[in-house]
């Protein structure tokens, strides 16, 4: 899979802070969840508060929890978000993972050969069983909580981290 790097710019980005655009929040491997109606600041802060100490969170901005996501995953230091967003000018899904330059090195390493496995992926598991490369992940936990706030209040990816878009 092929990926378009698209940098971080330094907007500052500003939300209202009271506006909710998902309309469901559910817990990977746990039957937590709320909808739309059940969706409120408590429940935000209880749930950035998870991501700060480690979890699996889906958003979908699709009331059905089918399309349209964010998917956070943090814990043991590191946080990764990946997000599927319909794109109506290509009419299809567009996946983005957040990026981290820091591992850009990491690319060219093979991911059969198992002697570079503590270079390259994080502690995060993926459902539990793919582990998530380094260079998707972020060490950076309040600059991706940031980020997943702002997805919940605004529907977009934040422009204040980097992102890889899979072509």
């Amino acid at each position: 899979m092929e990926f378009e790097i698209i940098p971080k710019t330094e907007s500052n980005e500003s939300y209202d802070s009271s506006a909710i655009a998902v309309k469901s929040i559910a817990y990977d491997l746990s039957l937590t969840e709320y909808e739309e109606g059940e969706i409120t600041n408590s429940v935000i802060s209880d749930v950035l508060e998870d991501i700060r100490k480690g979890s699996d969170i889906f958003f979908y901005l699709d009331p059905n929890g089918e399309t349209d996501f964010l998917n956070v995953l943090s814990g043991h230091g590191w946080i990764s978000l990946f997000a599927q967003l319909f794109d109506e000018q290509t009419d299809e899904d567009i996946s983005y993972i957040c990026y981290n330059p820091e591992f850009e090195h990491t690319k060219e390493m093979p991911e059969t050969d198992t002697s570079f496995s503590d270079e390259l992926y994080t502690p995060l598991d993926l459902g539990g069983q793919s582990p998530v490369p380094k260079m998707q992940a972020l060490t950076d936990i309040e600059a991706g909580i940031k980020a997943a706030e702002y997805f919940i209040r605004t529907g977009k990816l934040s422009t204040d981290i980097n992102w890889l878009r899979a072509e």
